[in-house]
């Protein structure tokens, strides 16, 4: 069955912007055995963090670094959700080409990561990644 994704522009608490080479930095402090990412948004940072046998990892990104591009959170409370690894590892595989990184969190918990690739002479493509979190 086919589940189709919406973020509606009220429904979005955060919108970020960063350099790939920012991002993949994120990814590389964690614990990929880990079954849960969490995701954190407040009006200062962006925070990855996962937890397994092997102790809890977190990485962080604050809103003022020269290569975020846009920073906006637009609620006072954090919003912070978990998602699957295993789902999230997806997202990877278009990091490596991309040459910016665009994610929007909805205050529901749904997620948008967006690529933008870039190709020799070429009109840029864009790739969109959707993910609800995980129910408690």
């Amino acid at each position: 069955e086919l589940l189709q994704f919406e973020l509606w522009p009220d429904d979005v608490g955060a919108k970020i912007t960063i350099d790939t080479d920012v991002y993949a930095d994120l990814w590389t402090e964690l614990d990929m055995d880990s079954e849960t990412l969490e995701i954190k948004i407040t009006t200062e940072y962006l925070q990855f963090g996962t937890k397994s046998e092997n102790g809890k990892c977190t990485s962080r990104i604050n809103k003022n670094s020269d290569k975020v591009k846009k920073f906006d959170c637009t609620i006072l409370e954090p919003l912070c959700f978990s998602y699957k690894m295993e789902l999230m590892k997806y997202t990877l595989r278009a990091l490596l080409p991309s040459e910016r990184s665009n994610m929007r969190m909805g205050t529901n918990g749904v997620i948008c990561i967006h690529y933008v690739i870039k190709s020799a002479g070429e009109s840029p493509s864009f790739v969109e990644f959707y993910s609800s979190a995980l129910i408690e």
